[in-house]
């Protein structure tokens, strides 16, 4: 009830909530907070911008800053959605609200050719029609729907944002892990991120209803690991490792139990006994889909395979063709690309390939568009009440 009084207060519309963890930085006392998803308000706007320029260092990457004239811009567009802890007095009194994470979407129109299987299905053709960088969804960081912005030198022959697309696209997501409550600072423990995905797919359900059609959403992110595994493949003899072989290699859960870790803590167990706790505490939270039996009888192998293409190549010798993204849900391993992989962990797969699609030399400039699912629209057709038969009743 506390909560809701909070919301109240700073006039939020709510979409989700959450009990998160915060640990306090020196002391590593730890302490529970609510945190809430909602619709940005205006007010948010300046932390918001302050949080994404830290999370992509824009200090070290000018091309990646955006200033407050850029969130009013996309707020007008359309407003973003954000993360926040509750701090709230013991008697439950709204005190503030502690932003850590932004969301700032676009609407656009989009098409997708997907016919092929991967990874040719990756490659841009002719039938696609997204816009192929960061800059060109988001009209130069402007996020302006009217007004043509970049250098004129720069081939840019139409304006993105449409604020009746068909799309609601994510150019742009930014955390903050560190805060302060009270005096003392604290680091933010629990993964928030699902959440504000969640609260774009009520937004778009909501929006599906009122524009009475499909509504696709989508992300643009970075694979932001790309250029370090490259020399850490490069090392290993592997030469100019692709973005293709990169997106379908693969890394066991860092949490696996090993068969020998086991048995040294448990020495009474049985092999079946190391199964069921894989299957329990590690293979399920890495979201894994398939029943026990068929984990041990085929997943489990593959599941602890060494880091690399391996495990995905020999899974599709063995079991025949399968997506990456079915591949990890069906085994718990996780993309190498922990970036790319998370937004696959929570529901999406892999759109296109964007070379050049943002400046970031971390990811050697790519720009993936990752497709999460569409809406469709469900006529909502309301009951009239049951006639009720009235006995002995007089028809004037």
């Amino acid at each position: 009830m506390e909560a809701e009084t909070t919301i109240e207060k700073f006039k939020m519309e709510l979409c989700k909530r959450k009990d998160i963890t915060l640990k306090n930085v020196e002391t590593d006392e730890l302490i529970k907070r609510t945190a809430v998803f909602s619709r940005m308000v205006k007010d948010d706007l300046p932390a918001m911008c302050k949080i994404h320029n830290e999370a992509w260092e824009a200090d070290k990457y000018p091309s990646l800053r955006l200033e407050l004239e850029h969130f009013q811009s996309q707020f007008s567009h359309f407003p973003g959605l954000g993360g926040y802890i509750l701090d709230e007095s013991e008697k439950g009194e709204a005190k503030n609200l502690i932003p850590i994470i932004g969301i700032s979407p676009v609407r656009i129109n989009s098409k997708l050719e997907l016919e092929a299987g991967q990874p040719k299905r990756w490659k841009i053709n002719s039938k696609d029609s997204i816009p192929l960088s960061w800059n060109a969804c988001t009209n130069y960081g402007t996020f302006d729907s009217s007004t043509l912005a970049g250098s004129k030198s720069k081939k840019v022959d139409r304006i993105w944002p449409d604020p009746n697309g068909d799309t609601i696209v994510c150019p742009t997501v930014y955390t903050k892990k560190i805060v302060e409550i009270e005096g003392r600072i604290y680091k933010v423990m629990t993964s928030v991120m699902e959440e504000i995905i969640n609260s774009i797919v009520k937004v778009a359900r909501e929006i599906s209803q009122n524009e009475k059609r499909d509504i696709k959403i989508a992300a643009y992110s970075t694979p932001k690991n790309f250029a370090e595994q490259r020399k850490e493949y490069e090392a290993r003899g592997v030469r100019n490792l692709s973005i293709e072989e990169y997106l379908v290699s693969t890394i066991s859960p860092k949490y696996i139990i090993t068969y020998e870790d086991y048995f040294k803590k448990h020495d009474e167990a049985t092999e079946e006994d190391w199964i069921k706790e894989l299957y329990g505490t590690v293979y399920l939270k890495s979201k894994g889909i398939v029943i026990y039996n068929e984990f041990k009888q085929r997943v489990l192998e593959f599941m602890t395979m060494e880091t690399g293409r391996k495990a995905y190549r020999l899974y599709k010798e063995i079991y025949g063709p399968i997506d990456i993204e079915q591949f990890v849900h069906e085994t718990g391993r996780f993309l190498l690309d922990s970036v790319i992989g998370r937004h696959i962990k929570y529901g999406a797969k892999i759109g296109k390939i964007l070379p050049n699609g943002r400046e970031d030399p971390t990811a050697c400039n790519y720009n993936i568009y990752m497709r999460y699912l569409t809406i469709k629209y469900k006529e909502v057709v309301e009951e009239l009440p049951k006639s009720t038969e009235t006995k002995n009743s007089t028809v004037i």
